[in-house]
C-alpha cells in the first residue's frame, strides 16, 4: 500500500507527514549523506573499528596498571634500604609509627595523658609540639605554677581567666624581681642572653601586673606569689591530686656564660602524667609546697 493512500486521524496525508519528518532530520541531525542504491557504497562496518578501540583502551589500562605497581615496588625498595642504611631514617619511621599508633606519648595527643615521660627537646619543640593551652583549659581542680618569668601569664592569661571563672585552684609563683633580690635574677638573665632584667622588669610591671591584681581581686582563688630562691628550674601541674587527670611539667635551667649561646630556648623539659611517673607527680607537688611556702605575697 502505497504512502499517498493512508491518511491521517486529522485529515493530513501520511506521506506529507513523513516527508516533513525527515526534511527535519536533515536539517536539524544530519551530518553526511550516502545512497546505497545509487552509488554502490556500502554501509561502513564499524565493528572493527569499535574492537580496535576497545583493544586499544584495555592494553592503556594494563600500562597504566603495570607502571603503578612498578612504582609502588620501587618506592618500597627505595624505603627499604634507607631504612636500613641510614639511622637517622629510622628513627624518623619510628617515631612516625609511635605517633600515629600511640598518640598518648606526645603532648599534642587528644587527651595528653602519657604512658611515658616525653622529653620536650627545647623552645621549638615547645611551641610546635605541645599543647599547653589545651592542656591548661582541659584542668579540673588545681593548677600550679613556678616560673621564671611573668610572660607565661600574658600569653595564657585567657586560659588562666577561664580556669579561674570555673573554680579551679590556682597557685602562681614567679621570680621575685625586686632590687633586693637582684643578686638572683641578674646572673640569671644575663646566662640566658634575654633583652636584659631590666627591661624584662619594667616590662612585666606595664604588661604582666595589672593581670596579676585583675585575677586576684576578682577570683578569690587565685594566689600570687614570688620566689627569691635560685632560679634553677621551673614547673607545673595539673591536677597532680586527681590521678586520672595529673599532668606534669619539669624544665630545668642552665647557666652559662653569654660566650656559651646558652640559651632558655634550648633547654629540656619533661612532661610525664600520673600514669607514666606517680612517683614524679608526688615528687614535684612536695617541691612546689616547698616553693610555695618559701615564697613571699606578691606585691607590686
Amino acid at each position: 500500500m502505497q504512502l499517498r493512500n493512508l491518511v491521517l486521524s486529522d485529515g493530513m496525508p501520511l506521506e506529507r507527514e513523513v516527508i516533513e519528518w525527515r526534511q527535519s532530520l536533515e536539517t536539524e541531525f544530519t551530518c553526511e549523506y550516502f545512497d546505497c542504491a545509487d552509488t554502490g557504497v556500502t554501509i561502513p562496518n564499524v565493528l572493527p573499528a569499535i574492537t580496535r578501540r576497545i583493544i586499544d583502551c584495555e592494553r592503556a589500562k594494563t600500562r597504566r596498571s603495570t607502571y603503578l605497581v612498578l612504582s609502588i615496588m620501587g618506592s618500597l625498595l627505595i624505603l627499604v634500604g634507607l631504612f636500613s642504611t641510614s639511622a637517622t631514617f629510622r628513627v624518623w619511621c619510628i617515631s612516625m609509627f609511635v605517633h600515629v599508633h600511640d598518640p598518648l606519648v606526645f603532648n599534642h595527643a587528644r587527651d595528653a595523658r602519657y604512658n611515658v615521660v616525653r622529653l620536650v627537646d627545647g623552645g621549638a619543640d615547645l611551641k610546635d609540639n605541645t599543647s599547653f593551652r589545651d592542656e591548661l583549659l582541659a584542668t579540673r581542680v588545681s593548677l600550679k605554677l613556678f616560673a621564671n618569668t611573668f610572660e607565661v601569664l600574658q600569653t595564657y592569661f585567657q586560659e588562666f581567666k577561664t580556669l579561674a571563672a570555673r573554680g579551679v585552684k590556682i597557685q602562681l609563683v614567679f621570680t621575685d624581681f625586686s632590687e633586693s633580690n637582684r643578686s638572683t635574677w641578674g646572673p640569671f638573665h644575663q646566662a640566658i642572653g634575654t633583652i636584659g632584667a631590666d627591661k624584662t622588669l619594667s616590662w612585666a610591671r606595664e604588661n604582666t601586673y595589672p593581670l596579676i591584681k585583675d585575677l586576684v581581686a576578682t577570683y578569690p582563688n587565685v594566689a600570687v606569689k614570688t620566689s627569691s630562691q635560685a632560679v634553677l628550674y621551673s614547673m607545673w601541674l595539673r591536677d597532680d591530686d586527681v590521678p586520672d587527670n595529673a599532668l606534669a611539667h619539669l624544665r630545668v635551667s642552665y647557666y652559662g656564660t653569654p660566650s656559651s649561646n646558652q640559651r632558655i630556648s634550648d633547654w629540656p623539659s619533661f612532661r610525664f602524667s600520673a600514669t607514666s611517673g606517680a612517683g614524679q607527680v608526688s615528687a614535684l607537688r612536695n617541691q612546689f609546697a616547698i616553693v610555695w611556702d618559701l615564697a613571699s605575697e606578691f606585691r607590686d
